[in-house]
């Protein structure tokens, strides 16, 4: 009886470590689109910080295939995608290792069938148009009423953070602080969001309207040094525009910002190209008219000096050198505010 008894209770130890392991595993099932004859299809790991890594492969048969593994220790983003990454341009999944069964199908870009995944989907789905709308100029605040409305759903889940750390740059600060401040401790420690969100909030709290300006060593569009101190702090309002010849929303509203700046001749503009060729900046000069100086920012150090990583962007510093107000486009409210403080 007694090596009956232990036989049992090692069978139900047995049973139970098989169900703990279950509990903590993922399952991805999909098809792949008409067209695509891809022999395998490959997971990526998605950490934004480096290239994908793939983490596992499987054989495609009759255009069906099925990933399974352990749910990562930390939160991850993932792809999935048949043959490599330049292959099939068009095709491919975005979607979060979580335990349970994740579908992908030829009509969506997204994993679906678990609660982060479909949230990650759902939330994409609404928030992408109202970003494009605000990149043309067209759609003040729309990310704040959005959070307003939306944020309880994910508030203590991923979902929240992440789309928080894609878009908080184009959000008014304080609703950005008071929405991290909601944030659960575990959810600071995703490296993702550590490196893009916690910590960049956290400089950006030096940033704020009042807070002196910081000095960047920029260059020329002939390659000489130039320092943001060349132009800041010099006894007039400065509006620095943050742009590039590549950035097609910076384009669009060029003419909205010489109307501004013809209607303030006592404000000083600089325009500081991003991530662009110098002759390429020259050559956009040239077809927009841009009338004041622009200087080079090859690395981008004044995205990540300053907290953006969108633009176009716009920072207004006071004679002496603090800000004043940043993050706008060249509409009413700027134009409001230059006419209260520029007499």
């Amino acid at each position: 009886m007694k090596k009956q008894h232990l036989k049992h209770t090692a069978l139900l130890l047995f049973a139970l470590l098989f169900c703990s392991a279950c509990a903590d595993r993922f399952t991805i099932v999909g098809t792949l689109p008409a067209g695509v004859t891809a022999d395998s299809v490959h997971l990526y790991s998605v950490d934004m910080a480096s290239e994908p890594v793939v983490i596992s492969s499987v054989p495609v048969k009759d255009g069906h295939f099925t990933f399974k593994g352990t749910v990562p220790d930390t939160i991850t983003l993932a792809v999935v995608h048949p043959g490599r990454l330049d292959e099939y341009p068009n095709v491919g999944w975005n979607l979060i290792l979580e335990k349970g069964e994740i579908h992908v199908d030829t009509t969506l870009e997204f994993g679906s069938g678990t609660p982060l995944n479909d949230g990650l989907a759902q939330w994409m789905e609404e928030i992408t148009p109202i970003i494009q709308m605000m990149m043309l100029g067209s759609a003040e605040n729309c990310l704040d009423e959005f959070f307003n409305e939306h944020w309880e759903e994910h508030s203590k889940d991923f979902i929240g953070s992440f789309f928080l750390m894609q878009t908080w740059p184009m959000m008014d600060f304080d609703k950005v602080d008071k929405l991290v401040a909601q944030i659960p401790e575990e959810l600071h420690n995703v490296y993702m969001l550590k490196k893009n969100l916690f910590e960049p909030v956290q400089n950006a709290r030096d940033l704020q309207p009042g807070k002196p300006f910081k000095d960047a060593q920029l260059q020329t569009l002939d390659g000489g040094s130039a320092k943001l101190s060349d132009y800041i702090g010099k006894g007039s309002y400065t509006l620095l525009d943050f742009w590039a010849s590549w950035c097609g929303p910076c384009r669009q509203v060029m003419p909205q910002l010489k109307e501004l700046v013809a209607k303030h001749p006592g404000l000083t503009v600089v325009g500081v190209a991003i991530n662009d060729k110098p002759d390429e900046t020259r050559q956009a000069i040239d077809s927009l008219s841009i009338p004041w100086p622009v200087i080079s920012d090859p690395q981008a150090a004044t995205g990540q000096l300053y907290a953006f990583d969108a633009i176009p962007y716009m920072m207004l510093f006071a004679p002496d050198g603090t800000i004043v107000a940043r993050g706008f486009h060249p509409d009413n409210h700027l134009d409001s505010l230059l006419t209260a403080l520029i007499k």
